[in-house]
């Protein structure tokens, strides 16, 4: 099952509702879900913004959803490695 597909189907969406969320057609979606159609750019940055993934989770090549959740790590360890001593201590 493509990932597109998943995710519609996570959603509860049929594809004509999905198509009437992000204004793009029946036809359109159906092909791209059975790989008849390639991404464009385009394409891609609706599907993840409307499915709130990365593009990379999008297309399959990450089992991370989300890199929000791996931004937000990479901040905190950041902000504590820039810790004194005094303030770890604390």
């Amino acid at each position: 099952m493509s990932r597109l597909r998943q995710l519609r189907k996570e959603k509860n969406l049929t594809i004509s509702e999905l198509g009437e969320k992000i204004g793009m057609s029946y036809s359109n979606i159906a092909m791209l879900e059975r790989g008849e159609r390639n991404f464009t750019a385009d394409t891609l940055k609706i599907f993840s913004n409307f499915f709130n993934c990365s593009i990379d989770y999008f297309l399959g090549h990450s089992n991370i959803r989300n890199n929000n959740i791996l931004n937000s790590d990479i901040n905190l360890y950041s902000q504590l490695n820039n810790l004194t001593n005094e303030q770890i201590e604390y």
